[in-house]
């Protein structure tokens, strides 16, 4: 073949579509049938065993390259040096063919900065890669995966299959050596941990050695020699000398991307490798190379961990797939056991877990193939021996603390471990801080497994532990027989039930298999575990009791269990494992602590501790289960919540304190068992019991308050005699307050971190369930409102002052605080203040008298005034009780703090900017997440804050003459001046760029959501008042707590990482998924979306920790979206955070050239290229061959999305200089044009999936089709706004004088699919029309104004006759929409509704019928709501028509002849005259816009008569005389 002829490795980006493809074929709303994707995995197959393979460098593509010249996409360019220089270092980096780096660097260089060139090249790479390996990932998780749809699933193993038994070539050589893909897995992965060794290394100063030519085609080659494959072309000394004076230096940057990128891209290779071994049979010869390759490694690999896992699978005889087949050979077991028991590992205790494993894979072959064992030589004595030896060597604990370090109870006070990522290692390094890490000791380090895989990890422990209950019993019976015949602790004993606690800890219900009396139950094993008497191995069956207590069923199940063993004749007589014995030490112990004697009591240290152990079984069955939180709680002969209040008053240990408020902790939790107010009525009465012993410290004897053990500090907190000296103001809890202060200087806080995670769980918030089935009524707080009242200023207020001021700002100052505890303890910290502001309901605010209901309101009168007048006429009382009820919450506290201290920001902000450190762990991230739900929160909240509450404060409240505030009896500081949360961020423009950076981020979509909603908050000018939005009338409120307006854009584009926050909201633009929404999304359109089909929230009833979910978005893509439209509105000045995203100040500085923008700015275009890319979908490209015959127009096929993107694009060509934008677009392939020829002429109706909201549409030829609410309405403002950027296109250029262009869209409008691609070129004076060429006038518009006509039958609609709403009247629930028609509160009537029922009904007799009656009562009420948004939708669309219309007939119907016009304007006239004299359901608005069209026509043919007349053409469709009667008519209407 001739170079010509050559086809050129070029680069390609195929991977991330194909992940998106597999993603979407694995969901159960897919529409991608089997066979669709079994044809797609097969012609991406060779691609996905490639690997991470490229295509070799090359001596003459080098030479190529280096003499200026390249083949990009098979096309020779000429190139420069910089070019040239860039093209090597990414070719020698990244192993690139020359040719292909060129390719990937010409991709870049359109939309990047010069200075991140080589950067971005390198995140491109190792994206595609990563990609790629993610798609083979997915492929085998979704083969055994439940969830995905069987016969998708099937496709799925079968290419599994597929790929695990395809032959390979291990290299990109030629001659390279064929094996299978396993074995192409393993030599990929020790390549790249060479490329990461080789990356590693320091760069020498002075390269002098000429490279080896064996180098072209080697793996890894040096960070610092990128050019160093030149030294081998034509000049080669001289190009060697330029070489040593000059190296291509990678940033540390770059260099620690690209170490972390193949880091991760080795742990996907090991990942794979798992799957394949849980789903098939390994090759022998495979897994001997696995074992060899973890023989060599070490405990610092950060793939080590995951190679045990995938060892451990292969040898496991259960298979999810290949179960016919395995090791049945007896030549193979006998070199597999001689192979894994070789003295050559490096780390005897990854020999030892792997040798227990292949021990039990001996015995299930003993057991169903026992003459294979023969053969093999495995003895029933060399199996125990083999399980002996390993367990003896402590695999347990290995397995337990090591690889299930992420399943652990709590923090361990003298944990030292430390993960890879944490310790920083790069490339197999083994010194941190001049200190030598032993990569052997596991008692020090824990495996870092990512969050998606760990799963995985404790499905295979979990095997394994089953495996030695169901085949080695004998093994425990041994190790329990050691135990009790020596009289001391079997330490392989206790590790194997810390082992099951790992497993089974967290998981909900997983432990039902020890529950289960069937013959495959656990049961048996459960009774065996609780016959130990051993006090150690006592309180490992504690805690594995605890473990497998998680979930509602499991927690049940074991409070039975313990009560079984309850004597409650005698509680000392009850079984070890019982209730009964519990309480029963308690009852003993407290006693005697509590005893005055001058000796110090304390309790035996082996007593404490298992009773430490008993109480987090307490926590664990209280926590998950309702029914025996309440039992116990109300127990009086156990007398539960006494034991454990008393002792708190007794000298123990730290420890054991913390166990005790742990399990308070889980008594007053709202989650779980807390459940239906359980949580909560138990709540109120703790923050009683600890108000009511609040105490004065120094009035208290110090033996009494301040008793040191050699357990440590003890605080007497409870029962003691308040002092008699009422206290006013603020008073911090000082119990509380002086534990704080004895932990401050310790390296553990133990006892302060139980204490603020009691005070987190003690303030409940309102879930969706609960407001759903309460009727959207304010929840009743769980922090009374008395609280402290006649001794203090009542309220949370000083625990949440004691909490910022004493722990969460002092943070920064503890150095000596374990991370570990600093971590915690911050998000401790954070869980309240999160859970303070989102209790804070302003709706009982909203509801309060307001400027609108006083009869004398005058401008020069303050808010404060307006308001004491108002209240004159009410029950004044009643409004300051209403008031302190909000002042004593603890939300109150946190907002005051929130918008006056400066202090508390900026440590929040510091979270906030720390969060994606590498540093640092994931609990970061959720500390960060917690920080923007307060930050969110406050801001939605703000404005009622300090424009309603404030000013009430004032007016109710009587000044002292000190200067504090009384309201009724109780006296509060002098509040602070307020400053909006936005204008607070205006002195750390760094956290706005970091939450901008925020809004892409990839591993958890709710830090999407928050950050977008805080950037769309701060978006809104200073004056905004969203309190307008609650329907009712606040003018003469404060109005500067809204956001910061343009100076949002402003600082964003001044940040540090433009591009970066650019690219990240390009791809959240870009994610392809169909826009579509539930009735879970119900607060997204609550007037709507019929809640009560939400199921899975009214379902929720057992409550999860954490289970925080984001109202009112159904994406990301649509939340970026939403905020865009809002920005780009008429009344918002520029610049916006719109203009920042789309690039508006690129169109500005190129409105002179804007058929051109320059490269280095096409990157600001990036998002506005997004948005135009999806609206260009279903247009045709400029290849003629490509059938879209099948494809569905964009606005049909996604219409939610595409309503808001026609309407961006609207409203962004719309500001100021929309020229700029529209040429823009016309010059980028003809968007405008384009957009209108492609689309429908007749309203399209298509669906793949059951509509979400049904309803019937019913054409004007009688037709019917189901289609979906959102779907319809979506396409009928979608279309309007299309017809609007029509019409503003033709408005523009005929303003400009470009009327060639108006008259390109005007042959589209006015003849029927015509190609008329050359108008562009015609001058104008040529073009002409004729009569013979519009036998079929104006089909286009007419067809549109046609398809308008339409009914819409409701799914909701129906009929009822009322029987308990007979006093429901829904018009008192009418509200007018900003756009001015009306529609039906739902929210509000549902509310009134559940009032009125409560009322009257006093029994739950008729509770079925009642709750249908509702719901038929408000499906009627959003029925009607869904027609009146149709209507108006269809009023919008008509609008949108006639605008156009309007627009040709005033401003460019004189580019047509005469004759045409004419045509025309008959034609109009008919259509519209006839729609008019038969108004069917068209609102007055609509009616008189087109009697106004009618006019304009009548006017245009009446100046097109009398020019007709001079040139002497009689061509009159009209008389004179209708003419008249006509204008007569439209004038009667419009008017």
């Amino acid at each position: 073949m001739s170079q010509s002829e050559e086809i050129f490795p070029q680069w390609e980006e195929e991977a991330f579509i194909l992940h998106n493809y597999i993603c979407k074929a694995r969901t159960p709303t897919s529409d991608i049938t089997p066979s669709q994707l079994r044809i797609n995995l097969q012609l991406n197959k060779s691609r996905l065993l490639k690997l991470l393979d490229n295509e070799p460098k090359k001596v003459d593509h080098r030479s190529k390259l280096q003499s200026g010249k390249t083949y990009i996409n098979n096309l020779e360019h000429k190139v420069n040096k910089d070019f040239i220089k860039n093209a090597i270092i990414i070719s020698d980096q990244l192993n690139l063919n020359e040719y292909e780096a060129s390719s990937l660097l010409f991709k870049i260089m359109a939309a990047t900065p010069h200075d991140t060139i080589v950067e971005t090249a390198f995140v491109t790479y190792h994206n595609e890669k990563g990609y790629l390996l993610a798609c083979i990932n997915v492929i085998l998780h979704s083969a055994k995966d439940a969830s995905v749809d069987e016969d998708i699933r099937i496709v799925f193993q079968q290419f599994s299959q597929e790929l695990v038994q395809a032959t390979v070539s291990l290299g990109t050589e030629k001659d390279s050596q064929k094996n299978s893909f396993v074995a192409k897995l393993l030599s990929t992965s020790k390549r790249i941990s060479r490329m990461v060794s080789e990356a590693s290394k320091p760069p020498p100063s002075v390269q002098t050695s000429i490279p080896n030519p064996t180098q072209l085609t080697g793996f890894g080659s040096s960070i610092t020699t990128a050019n160093q494959l030149s030294s081998l072309m034509p000049l080669q000394q001289q190009q060697q000398q330029q070489q040593q004076q000059q190296q291509p230096i990678l940033s540390d940057d770059v260099v620690s991307l690209h170490i972390d990128r193949l880091t991760e891209e080795n742990i996907y290779l090991m990942q794979i490798l798992y799957h394949f071994g849980s789903l098939f049979w390994i090759k022998s010869e495979d897994l001997e190379a696995m074992v060899e390759m973890l023989e060599q490694s070490h405990l610092l690999n950060a793939v080590s961990p995951y190679l045990v896992l995938a060892i451990l699978s292969s040898i496991s005889p259960i298979k999810h797939i290949d179960n016919e087949s395995g090791y049945h050979n007896a030549d193979t077991i006998k070199k597999l056991t001689t192979k894994i028991n070789s003295a050559s590992w490096k780390v005897d205790i990854l020999k030892h877990t792997v040798l227990l494993r292949w021990s039990l894979f001996l015995t299930h072959v003993a057991k169903y193939q026992p003459a294979l064992a023969t053969s093999a030589n495995s003895t029933h004595e060399q199996r125990e021996l083999l399980m002996e030896n390993a367990i003896s060597e402590n695999v347990f604990e290995f397995m337990s603390d090591y690889l299930l370090h992420f399943q652990q109870k709590s923090l361990d006070g003298n944990s030292e471990r430390k993960t890879i990522m944490s310790l920083g290692l790069k490339g197999g390094s083994l010194v941190v801080n001049g200190l030598r890490i032993d990569p052997s000791d596991y008692t020090r380090l824990s495996a870092d497994f990512w969050v998606e895989f760990q799963p995985f990890v404790v499905y295979e422990l979990e095997k394994l532990v089953m495996d030695i209950v169901d085949w080695a019993p004998g093994i425990l019976q041994k190790l329990r027989l050691k135990e009790e015949s020596s009289g001391s602790t079997c330490k392989e004993l206790v590790a194997f039930f810390d082992l099951l606690s790992s497993i089974y800890r967290n998981r909900l219900d997983a432990g039902l298999r020890f529950w289960s009396h069937e013959p495959s139950g656990l049961y048996t094993f459960l009774n065996w575990a609780i016959e130990v008497r051993n006090s150690r191995t006592v309180r490992a069956v504690c805690v594995f009791l605890g473990a497998i207590a998680s979930g509602e069923t499991c927690a049940k199940n074991t409070f039975d269990f313990l009560q079984q063993g309850t004597n409650r004749s005698r509680l000392s007589s009850s079984s070890l494992f019982s209730w009964g014995k519990f309480f029963a030490a308690f009852h003993f112990y407290i006693p005697l602590l509590r005893k005055k004697t001058n000796a110090i009591q304390h309790f035996p240290l082996e007593e404490e501790e298992l009773l430490t152990e008993f109480l987090y079984l307490l926590k664990q069955v209280v926590q998950y289960s309702r029914s025996s939180r309440s039992i116990l709680w109300e127990d009086s002969l156990m007398q539960v919540q006494d034991s454990l209040i008393d002792m708190l008053n007794c000298p123990t240990s730290i420890s054991l304190r913390s166990a005790v408020y742990d399990v308070l902790t889980a008594f007053c939790s709202a989650w779980g068992g807390g459940s239906e107010n359980t949580g909560k009525s138990i709540a109120v009465e703790v923050w009683s019991i600890i108000e009511n012993s609040n105490f004065s410290v120094d009035s208290v004897k110090p033996v009494a308050t301040d008793t040191v053990t050699s357990y440590g500090a003890h605080v007497n907190i409870l029962h003691v005699q308040k002092t008699p000296r009422a206290r006013y103001l603020r008073q911090a809890p000082e119990y509380f307050s002086k534990v704080f202060e004895m932990e401050e200087k310790a390296p553990t806080c133990i006892e302060t971190l139980s204490i603020l995670r009691l005070l987190g769980s003690m303030i409940h918030t309102q879930t969706k369930r609960e407001a759903l089935v309460n009727g959207f009524v304010p929840m009743i707080s769980s922090v009374p409102s008395e609280l402290g009242r006649g001794v203090r200023t009542p309220g949370a207020g000083p625990y949440i002052s004691l909490v910022i001021d004493s722990v969460f700002l002092s943070l920064t100052k503890r150095t000596q605080l374990k991370t570990d505890y600093q971590q915690a303890v911050m998000e401790a910290c954070l869980e309240i203040f999160e859970h303070s502001v989102l209790s804070f309901d302003i709706q009982p605010l909203l509801s309060l008298p307001t400027q609108d209901q006083c009869t004398s309101t005058s401008e020069s009168k303050s808010y404060v005034e307006i308001i004491k007048e108002v209240i004159q006429t009410h029950d004044i009382e009643f409004l300051k009780k209403a008031i302190l009820i909000y002042m004593a919450h603890p939300g109150y506290e946190v907002i005051l703090r929130i918008l006056t201290s400066a202090e508390l920001n900026e440590a929040l902000f510091k979270i906030v900017q720390d969060s994606t450190s590498k540093s640092k762990p994931h609990q970061d991230m959720r500390c960060a997440i917690r920080c923007l739900r307060i930050l969110n929160r406050v801001m939605e909240v703000q404005n009622a804050f300090d424009s309603l509450l404030v000013p009430y404060i004032h007016a109710l409240s009587i000044q002292m003459p000190n200067g504090n505030y009384k309201i009724s009896d109780s006296i509060f500081m002098p509040l602070p001046s307020l400053t909006s949360l936005g204008k607070l961020m205006l002195y750390r423009h760094d956290i706005i760029t970091k939450i901008a950076a925020l809004s892409s981020y990839e591993d958890d979509d709710e830090v999407c959501f928050l950050s977008i909603r805080i950037l769309h908050s701060l978006s809104q000018e200073p004056s905004y008042n969203n309190l307008n939005t609650h329907c009712k009338s606040y003018t003469s409120l404060n109005k500067e707590m809204g956001g910061i307006g343009s100076q949002l854009a402003h600082i964003l584009k001044k940040g540090g990482n433009v591009s970066g926050t650019l690219s990240g909201f390009c791809e959240q633009l870009k994610m392809g998924q169909y826009e579509r929404i539930s009735a879970e999304e119900y607060e997204y359109d609550i007037n709507n979306i019929p809640f009560w089909q939400a199921t899975k929230t009214l379902e929720n009833a057992y409550r999860f920790k954490d289970d925080h979910s984001i109202d009112a978005y159904t994406s990301v893509r649509m939340a970026i979206m939403d905020m865009l439209v809002d920005s780009t509105a008429n009344n918002k000045p520029s610049p916006s955070i719109a203009d920042f995203l789309l690039g508006y100040d690129v169109f500005e500085s190129n409105k002179n050239t804007t058929d051109k923008v320059e490269a280095q700015e096409s990157e600001r275009l990036a998002c506005f290229h997004a948005i135009i890319d999806m609206l260009q979908q279903s247009i045709p490209d400029s290849d003629p061959t490509e059938d879209r015959s099948n494809m569905v127009h964009f606005m049909i096929a996604n219409p939610l999305l595409a309503e808001k993107c026609y309407r961006l694009v609207y409203q962004f060509s719309a500001k100021k200089n929309a020229n700029i934008v529209l040429c823009y677009l016309r010059n980028r392939n003809d968007f405008v044009y384009q957009q209108l020829k492609a689309l429908p002429t007749r309203i399209e109706l298509h669906t793949t999936t059951a509509p979400t909201f049904p309803g019937i549409v019913v054409g004007s030829d009688g037709s019917r089709m189901l289609y979906d609410f959102f779907a319809f309405r979506s396409q009928l403002h979608a279309r309007a706004w299309l017809l609007k950027l029509v019409a503003l296109d033709i408005h523009m250029t005929m303003g400009a004088k470009q009327k060639s262009s108006a008259l390109h869209l005007l042959e589209l409008l006015f003849e029927q699919e015509k190609d008329v691609s050359d108008f562009r070129h015609r001058a104008t004076h040529s073009i002409s029309f004729h009569t013979a060429r519009l036998q079929q006038s104006l089909p286009r518009l007419i067809e549109m104004f046609n398809s308008f006509d339409f009914e819409w039958i409701d799914a909701l609609t129906n009929e009822y006759t009322p029987v308990y709403l007979t006093e429901f009247d829904a018009k008192d629930f009418e509200v007018v929409t900003e756009h001015g028609y009306t529609i039906y509160n739902i929210k509000a009537a549902y509310r009134s509704i559940r009032s009125l029922l409560q009322k009257n009904m006093s029994s739950h007799q008729f509770i079925e019928s009642v709750e249908e009656e509702t719901v038929r009562c408000l499906a009627n009420l959003m029925a009607k709501n869904h027609q009146n948004e149709l209507a108006y939708a269809k009023a919008h669309l008509l609008h949108a028509w006639g605008q156009v219309i309007q627009i040709v007939l005033l401003e460019c119907f004189d580019l047509f002849p005469i004759a045409t016009r004419k045509n025309i304007t008959y034609m109009l006239l008919n259509t519209v005259l006839e729609t008019i004299r038969k108004p069917k359901d068209l609102k007055p608005k609509s009616l008189k816009d087109l009697c106004e069209i009618v006019l304009t026509l009548l006017d245009r043919f009446t100046k097109d008569s009398k020019e007709s007349e001079k040139e002497s053409t009689s061509i009159s469709y009209i008389s004179k005389a209708k003419v008249r009667s006509i204008y007569t008519e439209m004038l009667s209407i419009a008017l």
